[in-house]
């Protein structure tokens, strides 16, 4: 039997972690039915639009280094943002907070 009506898609959600964290929704298409070309250009363009409105969820043309220092940025606003890693890093490294903060910032 084949499927006539419109085909299923199953949206997949994944959280990005840069600030401010955004939710993109990305379709899969499964084996009842094909995607319309409108479909594709529709979620292509959401994302497009996506990438240029925040640095942190990158391009195609992202190679490894730029990805790694976005995520290592990302982790460092992340620890002086949050008191309690902050303190924790603090202990760790036996430095005083505003010291370990200072050192966040200048990295």
């Amino acid at each position: 039997m084949k499927n006539n009506g419109p085909p299923m898609i199953f949206l997949m959600l994944l959280k990005k972690t840069s600030p401010p964290a955004l939710w993109i929704c990305f379709a899969k298409e499964t084996s009842q039915g094909n995607m319309q070309a409108s479909d594709r250009f529709n979620i292509n363009s959401q994302l497009e639009h996506l990438q240029a409105k925040y640095v942190g969820t990158g391009h195609a043309d992202l190679n490894r280094f730029e990805w790694a220092v976005n995520i290592q940025r990302d982790s460092y606003a992340s620890y002086v943002g949050h008191y309690p890693i902050l303190a924790y890093f603090a202990i760790a490294e036996n430095e005083a907070i505003g010291r370990e903060r200072y050192n966040f910032m200048q990295d």
